[in-house]
């Protein structure tokens, strides 16, 4: 087993739910990442028209399923989890500050967690697919080139497999970092 896809609910079960925590001690002990897809929120009932689920709910649901296996403590407990997430991480990348003010305004946010919710989140992967150039250098800031990987959404509808890679060869950044998304990323995290 190289790894696992989930999406980013399960049944409308949020993934910090504990039947799931057996599955993640396992991929723990096995070394091997978990992918996270969005499907449809667990409440969408806003999003019902303009196809706005796969547009807004899926990036949201995605960075819900991210928020609460940090702030539920998956992620403290499982120190060597690897989690990967699709587009990006949702818009985790753009919350981050917001994140981490709320983590130290609210007594609720540390009940499970020792530190600020970034450290963990910098531990997630994500994959590169966000068709922005902009938001996407956002990312690779926060992140670091290290934590990203190829992505496509091929079959989805709005997928990209057609340019999936020369988005990054256009990226202003090192051929370095673009080896490594494009690839070398991937064939370490899946023990390739």
């Amino acid at each position: 087993l190289r790894g696992e896809t989930t999406f980013s609910n399960v049944n409308g079960k949020p993934l910090d739910s504990k039947e799931f925590w057996p599955i993640y001690e396992k991929a723990s002990k096995m070394g091997v990442p978990l992918f996270i897809h969005p499907t449809t929120p667990i409440d969408e009932r806003a999003m019902g028209d303009y196809r706005l689920v796969p547009i807004l709910g899926f990036p949201l649901d995605t960075t819900l399923a991210l928020l609460r296996l940090v702030f539920s403590g998956v992620l403290e407990k499982y120190s060597s989890l690897k989690f990967v997430a699709a587009h990006l991480g949702g818009v985790t990348p753009y919350l981050m500050g917001r994140i981490d003010t709320g983590y130290h305004a609210y007594p609720e946010c540390k009940s499970e967690i020792g530190r600020a919710p970034s450290e963990y989140l910098r531990r997630v992967w994500v994959d590169s697919l966000c068709y922005n150039r902009d938001v996407f250098m956002c990312a690779y800031s926060l992140l670091g080139p290290e934590r990203i990987v190829l992505g496509s959404d091929f079959p989805h509808q709005i997928g990209d497999l057609e340019r999936a890679v020369s988005r990054i060869r256009e990226l202003d950044i090192s051929e370095e970092d673009k080896s490594r998304i494009l690839g070398e990323n991937a064939l370490g995290l899946l023990g390739l």
